[in-house]
């Protein structure tokens, strides 16, 4: 019989290898920013967009009766084949009635997180080479954590907007952008809150966009914002 790998272990393998390959572009032209989801922290026993959201509209069919249900569903205009695509939607009605109950399932998940292999290789690349920004939805500390025990470089962390203005370009300091805010900053869940990126963070990402390319790793998109704001970047600003 042949051996199977499993898919985390195959998905941290090929990490490791475009990280290798990444570490050999030493040309001036080649600086990447990394763009990390949801599913950049599965591996380390966070669940992804898609996984909370399935168990959220599970939570749904056993609280609301058939009708309230497709009075729902038919209001947002639901699918279940794209369920991920209505994280937003699924979160604000399923915390509705208990919006600090959502909050403190999140400190749950994520608190106790430990970085896996792709976070302490990246904080390897974000504190030694020129390729140190990320742009990320998630609200965890496996970034900064694994900057901190794994180098002897403290990154910056924007987990608010109010801090973009302090975000630059041209830093060589590892740099952590959370646009959808930090855990412990009443981060962004509802549809109302993720619908459109906040003005201070598209002041913020343009020069660096401008300057350096995406590597996108776990990001399906689906939080309308961010996404929207990089379908709708002028083809100069990219």
């Amino acid at each position: 019989m042949t051996d199977k790998k499993s898919p985390t272990l195959i998905h941290q393998k090929r990490l490791v290898r475009m990280f290798k390959d990444i570490k050999v572009l030493k040309s001036d032209e080649n600086r990447f920013c990394f763009l990390l989801g949801a599913g950049a922290s599965k591996s380390s026993g966070i669940k992804t967009g898609w996984e909370l959201s399935e168990e959220w509209y599970r939570d749904l069919k056993e609280d609301l009766s058939d009708d309230e249900l497709k009075e729902w569903e038919e209001e947002v205009g639901f699918d279940l084949e794209r369920i991920g695509e209505f994280y937003p939607h699924l979160y604000k009605k399923r915390y509705e009635t208990s919006p600090q109950i959502g909050y403190d399932k999140f400190k749950k998940l994520m608190e106790k997180a430990e970085p896996s292999i792709g976070y302490v290789i990246l904080s390897q690349i974000l504190a030694e080479e020129k390729h140190n920004f990320v742009i990320t939805t998630n609200f965890d500390y496996l970034i900064e954590d694994s900057v901190r025990m794994y180098t002897a470089t403290k990154p910056f962390t924007a987990g608010h907007e109010t801090l973009a203005e302090f975000i630059s370009s041209q830093t060589e300091r590892p740099t952590i952008i959370k646009v959808h805010r930090d855990l412990l900053l009443h981060p962004f869940n509802d549809d109302e809150e993720t619908h459109k990126l906040r003005e201070e963070w598209e002041h913020a990402l343009t020069p660096i966009l401008k300057n350096f390319s995406l590597l996108v790793l776990g990001y399906g998109g689906n939080d309308g914002s961010l996404m929207t704001y990089l379908k709708n970047i002028k083809p100069e600003d990219r």
